[in-house]
């Protein structure tokens, strides 16, 4: 099932799932009268495998003339020296 939905300040404003149409409640609408309202196809993705050392973010949203799509940003883990009782207090403590 598509998504729609408008990109304000980046974020998303999911479209309603009900509009009123002339003297009507349009239960769900149409895929149609949410492009005329402005609303367009959102697009999630799954980031790729990072290679080692790296992860992804999520990045924001691109927006296209019909979709908005989701991107991830490719970051290096940072390496930090930690003794073992460290990583366990961390572990265990937070």
């Amino acid at each position: 099932m598509k998504r729609y939905g408008k990109l304000i300040n980046g974020q998303i404003e999911y479209a309603p799932t009900i509009i009123q149409e002339d003297d009507m409640l349009v239960i769900p609408p149409s895929e149609a009268q949410l492009i005329t309202l402005g609303y367009k196809e959102i697009i999630t993705l799954s980031p790729p495998l990072p290679p080692e050392g790296y992860n992804y973010e999520f990045a924001g949203w691109d927006e296209t003339e019909t979709q908005i799509i989701q991107q991830w940003n490719l970051v290096e883990i940072p390496i930090t020296e930690q003794t073992p009782q460290d990583y366990l207090y961390q572990l265990l403590f937070g």
